[in-house]
């Protein structure tokens, strides 16, 4: 063999080596985390368990070189084993060391993210340099790196849950203030819009429409607007009337009043 396949890792994985020997899988032994080897395409991938469902014939495996997942087939899985090459014997690899340091810190503190999302983190990081590969069993390197990494995804999603709680107070704040303006109206002052009024008297009782109120009180609520123009025509053409009145009919015998009014086309 050239020197070209013999650079790979420090742990051998990737090189030529003795074919394993073979394990019988004992489904009730296949615990969530444990390294297994998958059969695909006349190769042997592999991957973590990824699933609880011990004792059943299919499984869910996640291969942390590719970042995928799939659901596998006893009878295409097999324990990883690693070639010892000091003792010159296969030993099983057991428990991705990555999910047994989540496992001990989902106990003691909060996780922001996915383990997923966790482990593409870590793998993006240059700390993970000195990983190297994710089948490292050097655990005060994860620890470092993995605490660094669920530190700063805790402190994104606190800065997020903040903001979306400042963003709900602001709209709060804005419901509430339009609700008090509703309210304020309610028990205020009502003023209907200028319409063009069928007549225009010179005199001193009338008034222009758009200076022309109606008090509402919190008890009576808001009137329907049809009413409120009927009451206020009526009341202002009883005003009207008897200043017209007075202005025609002579206040003494023999004297008339001057009188002018000028009429207007209705709306």
């Amino acid at each position: 063999l050239s020197s070209d396949c013999t650079d790979v890792s420090d742990t051998f994985r990737g090189r030529l080596r003795p074919v394993p020997p073979k394990l019988e899988v004992d489904r009730l032994n296949l615990a969530y985390g444990l390294c297994v080897d998958v059969y695909i395409s006349e190769a042997w991938w592999e991957g973590v368990l990824f699933d609880h469902e011990i004792g059943s014939e299919e499984r869910r495996v996640f291969f942390p070189d590719l970042g995928d997942e799939m659901n596998v087939g006893l009878q295409s899985l097999r324990v990883t084993q690693d070639w010892n090459e000091r003792t010159e014997t296969w030993e099983c690899r057991g428990r991705w060391l990555f999910l047994d340091l989540i496992e001990k810190y989902r106990e003691d503190n909060y996780l922001p993210v996915s383990v997923k999302q966790l482990w593409y983190d870590i793998r993006d990081r240059i700390g993970f340099a000195r990983i190297r590969e994710w089948t490292c069993s050097t655990r005060n390197l994860w620890e470092d790196l993995m605490l660094e990494v669920i530190d700063d995804n805790l402190k994104i999603t606190i800065n997020q849950f903040l903001h979306d709680y400042d963003q709900e107070l602001k709209i709060l704040e804005e419901t509430s203030q339009a609700v008090s303006e509703t309210n304020a109206c309610s028990s205020g002052v009502l003023t209907i819009a200028p319409q063009e009024e069928q007549f225009s008297c010179v005199d001193k009782y009338h008034k222009p429409a758009s200076q022309r109120c109606f008090f509402l009180t919190p008890v009576s609520g808001i009137r329907s607007e049809e009413n409120y123009i009927n009451r206020v025509t009526e009341f202002s053409s009883e005003i009207s009337t008897a200043a017209h009145e007075n202005m025609i009919l002579p206040k003494k015998n023999g004297n008339w009043q001057p009188f002018d009014c000028v009429a207007k086309s209705a709306p």
